[in-house]
Formats: C-alpha cells, sequence, structure tokens
C-alpha cells in the first residue's frame, strides 16, 4: 500500500512521547522531559504567547531512549524572556506537539 496514506491496522506509528515540563510555573529554568521510539530528528523552539519565535532551545538526530532538554527562560540573542505564558513546540518524526509553559521571575 505504498503511497496511498493508508496505514495497516496493528501498526505502531508513535515516535514521541513528551512529558509535562517542570517546574511549571517556572522562575529559573524548566525541563522538557520525552521518550523517542524510533531515531528521529528533533526540533524544540519557544514562542511567545502572540506566537513568535523566542528561541531554538534543541535540534538534534537522537537514538531511541529517554531525554530531558532544559530551558533557562533566555531568548535566542541570550536575553532573559518577560514574565508570561509560553509554548514549546517539539517535533519528531511524524510527532509534532506544542505545550505551554508560565514564566516569571
Amino acid at each position: 500500500m505504498s503511497g496511498t496514506g493508508v496505514i495497516p491496522s496493528g501498526v505502531d506509528t508513535k515516535v514521541c512521547s513528551l512529558y509535562a515540563p517542570y517546574p511549571n510555573p517556572a522562575r529559573i529554568q524548566t525541563r522538557f522531559s520525552y521518550k523517542l521510539d524510533a531515531r528521529s530528528k528533533i526540533t524544540l523552539n519557544i514562542y511567545d504567547a502572540s506566537g513568535r519565535f523566542i528561541r531554538n532551545v534543541f535540534e538534534s538526530t537522537q537514538t531511541p531512549g529517554e531525554y530531558d532538554v532544559m530551558w533557562d527562560g533566555k531568548d535566542d540573542a541570550g536575553n532573559d524572556v518577560a514574565n508570561g505564558i509560553y509554548f514549546f513546540r517539539m517535533a519528531a518524526g511524524n510527532f509534532a506537539e506544542t505545550r505551554q509553559i508560565v514564566w516569571f521571575r
């Protein structure tokens, strides 16, 4: 069935499990934890409440396993972000998920 877009029943297409950030709300740093079930290119970006890009926290190809990525509350220029609501988006293979985090100092 190649190229049909049909996935045979019983085939697991899950590539990643993303866990809740900790701590949340955060003051100094927060940890994003995830589990990969297949080798995948990982991208983790932070966006503000308006959807503006803030920082690429992590990008790499990783093998199956469990991982943690830390965010220190800084933007791509190394500046502290303002207090508020932020979103982190993780993409891995065919998996993509967005979660919310509250940041305050």
